[in-house]
């Protein structure tokens, strides 16, 4: 958002384990205003994904906000750097990180953008997690070429107008200050990266670890912080408790495979 984060706590302390990119990204002029538009996470996710290329992928990209809490749950963040940690993570190659799920979508601009994106026609209503977080592998990255990540990114970087006209609150400072194409790609994420039009709930996924298959909410109002995985494991509350310090000594120290504990990112491990 404009500035160079200082991270020492986890460039200074891991030696070369941990490598910082810093790429800057201007939000382009949208040709029907003249005006500056916000382009939210699109940019940022579509230009570190066309950057990459050539430079070569991690083996598991984690595509997060600045502030992830506030739509993924900290214990799914947990269970997923765990198994990174211990390398049980292997097999997965897209997960949604999101809590609340989102209701099937469909309309014309979403189709068009679809189709202008993905290059085929949408087959059925879209179903997915709201709240574009995800982890993808090196191998899913690597199915759609350097060309394609390069179309989406002009669809969303201001590059081409916008296809859709907004009618209600759009929360703008004046027309055309946010495109509509970064919104309708929240719902379309898991597709550009390889899954089907309805993305399986994370409990009937059965290409996912058990460790990721606990039963999602439904039935109640989704919350962050109430959400279906907050009884099993660790969150907000212990994150902050622990601090940087010790979540950050248990990424690099993480018990062996073969014990039978589950500790969790911000719980104190046992003596």
């Amino acid at each position: 958002c404009g500035e160079v984060a200082q991270l020492p706590h986890v460039t200074t302390k891991n030696g070369k384990a941990v490598l910082a990119i810093h790429h800057v990204i201007e939000d382009a002029v949208d040709p029907k205003t003249g005006l500056q538009a916000r382009r939210d996470e699109c940019t940022a996710y579509l230009a570190h994904v066309v950057h990459q290329r050539d430079e070569g992928y991690a083996d598991m990209t984690l595509f997060l906000h600045g502030d992830p809490s506030d739509h993924t749950p900290f214990g799914l963040l947990n269970l997923l750097l765990r198994g990174l940690a211990l390398g049980t993570m292997g097999e997965v190659e897209f997960l949604h990180l999101g809590s609340p799920r989102l209701v099937h979508t469909y309309n014309p601009c979403q189709a068009g953008l679809f189709e202008a994106a993905i290059g085929r026609p949408l087959r059925t209503p879209l179903s997915t997690y709201c709240c574009a977080q995800f982890a993808v592998s090196r191998q899913r990255l690597l199915e759609r070429s350097r060309e394609e990540y390069i179309r989406m990114l002009q669809l969303v970087d201001g590059s081409i107008p916008d296809l859709c006209e907004r009618i209600g609150p759009a929360y703008e400072k004046y027309v055309g200050a946010r495109l509509s194409h970064c919104y309708f790609f929240e719902f379309m994420w898991h597709s550009v990266f390889g899954e089907d039009e309805e993305l399986p709930l994370r409990a009937d996924d059965r290409r996912l670890p058990v460790s990721l298959r606990l039963k999602d909410n439904e039935e109640s109002m989704p919350s962050t912080w109430k959400s279906y995985l907050s009884p099993y494991v660790g969150g907000q509350f212990s994150f902050s408790r622990q601090g940087h310090d010790q979540w950050f000594a248990q990424l690099l120290d993480a018990p062996s495979a073969g014990r039978a504990h589950q500790a969790n990112f911000g719980d104190v491990l046992p003596e």
